[in-house]
């Protein structure tokens, strides 16, 4: 999977976010993706394992966090 598959994968069912306002499309990753725990859990299933999650930032209110995905080298 490339970045512009993954892009549409994000874009797609069931989550439907955009890189205009949900996150930020890099050349080679995704940066700032807003999204509660339970459904990064369900977006890793979506995602080859060779795309990282890196959680840069959490609400522990609501578990509401902001992640970069990268590919693995």
């Amino acid at each position: 999977m490339d970045i512009k598959q993954l892009d549409k994968a994000l874009s797609g069912k069931p989550f439907f976010f955009s890189a205009i306002h949900d996150y930020t499309l890099k050349d080679d990753h995704i940066q700032g993706l807003g999204l509660y725990e339970e459904d990064m859990v369900h977006l890793r299933t979506m995602i080859p394992e060779d795309w990282v999650f890196i959680e840069t930032r959490r609400n522990p209110e609501n578990d509401f966090l902001r992640i970069k995905i990268v590919k693995r080298n």
